[in-house]
């Protein structure tokens, strides 16, 4: 091999190394405000327990809306992987998490000025149907 050849090889090789360095960190990125969404739940499900509720029924805690809000911003911004939002927005897929979630938004923000990417997603589910692909999400 001449010299050209040897170091477009290692070139390929240095970029090959950056980009699945870079994977790797979007890969922890995700992994990481996972770890920070399901740390919330958890807290805001043992916070209701505490108070003789039912961790259950979260969804008519403020902290809760704000989780969903929260976790719609950052699917916008692509930081989750595509199954687990899948998932976390599968949530509001099935009755009595929706109508729960709906009623605390009457409650916690009465003006309706808060919570503009639940609303977006909600106002979307009442239009298209209760599912909807999480690619096309109007929230996210």
């Amino acid at each position: 091999m001449d010299t050209a050849t040897l170091l477009l090889l290692g070139l390929l090789l240095v970029a090959c190394v950056g980009l699945k360095q870079l994977v790797d960190v979007k890969r922890a990125s995700r992994a990481a405000a996972s770890g920070v969404y399901v740390q919330r739940y958890w807290q805001i499900a043992d916070d209701v327990r505490r108070a003789d509720g039912d961790p259950r029924q979260i969804q008519g805690d403020p902290r809760y809306l704000e989780l969903l809000e929260d976790e719609l911003a950052v699917a916008a911004l692509g930081l989750l992987d595509l199954p687990q939002w899948a998932t976390w927005h599968g949530v509001l897929d099935e009755e009595p998490a929706r109508t729960k979630v709906v009623e605390a938004l009457h409650v916690c923000d009465p003006e309706t000025v808060g919570f503009p990417r639940l609303r977006r997603c909600l106002d979307q589910r009442q239009r298209d149907g209760a599912r909807h692909d999480i690619s096309r999400c109007a929230g996210a």
